[in-house]
């Protein structure tokens, strides 16, 4: 459990720094540019490591592998890492970030039962005036303050917490279906207010259903 754990932390990490390294890229080159460029280091890099597993040149680990498995390689690459990372730098090139965020969450399941706990702390620069620091994603880019000079947390500095304690319970008779009860809890303050959000949720929903509410 304890390597786990590492691993877990490791791996928060290296994905927290290799997403600030594209930060800055994305601000510095064409986000379509940099993507093409990160794709080619990424079939460069699985290519050398599948030839150092498994004992082959790469020509040949090309040739051993089949049709059908490269075409889902390809379909997968094309949809979710050349449209989607080409639409995310983007966004981060004229968004921007702008929040400082560690996240925790915690999962324990001992059928019928289910615990998640999960909690975020941070600072971001929350928009005021009008001006635009990144906070609100649909506000026009012409609001931003400069299109140059900018940085993390610019605007007005809030801090805040988010939790959620989820308990969740699998029906005997359709494994697949869970019934839960939850609780979100969502605190801010800066300098001008301070706010408090507490939200209870009882509900239905499948065990295979991606939560991206948090």
């Amino acid at each position: 459990m304890f390597i786990g754990f590492l691993a877990a932390t490791g791996t928060l990490l290296m994905w927290s720094i290799g997403t600030y390294a594209f930060l800055r890229a994305s601000r510095g080159i064409d986000p379509g540019l940099l993507n093409r460029v990160r794709l080619l280091i990424a079939v460069g890099a699985t290519l050398a490591k599948a030839s150092v597993t498994g004992g082959m040149w790469p020509w040949k680990v090309i040739a051993a592998t089949s049709v059908d498995a490269w075409f889902w390689l390809g379909l997968s690459g094309v949809v979710g890492l050349t449209i989607g990372d080409l639409f995310g730098f983007t966004s981060l090139r004229i968004l921007g970030a702008n929040f400082l965020e560690v996240f925790e969450s915690h999962a324990i399941i001992k059928e019928p039962f289910s615990l998640l706990v999960e909690l975020s702390v941070g600072r971001k620069g929350t928009d005021y005036d009008i001006v635009s620091y990144g906070g609100d994603i649909l506000a026009p880019y012409t609001l931003r303050p400069s299109d140059f000079n900018i940085s993390i947390l610019q605007g007005l500095k809030t801090d805040f917490v988010r939790s959620r304690i989820k308990l969740g319970y699998f029906f005997r008779e359709k494994k697949d279906l869970e019934g839960y009860l939850e609780l979100n809890v969502r605190y801010s303050r800066n300098t001008q207010e301070k706010t408090l959000w507490l939200f209870p949720v009882i509900g239905i929903k499948s065990r295979f259903y991606n939560d991206y509410r948090f």
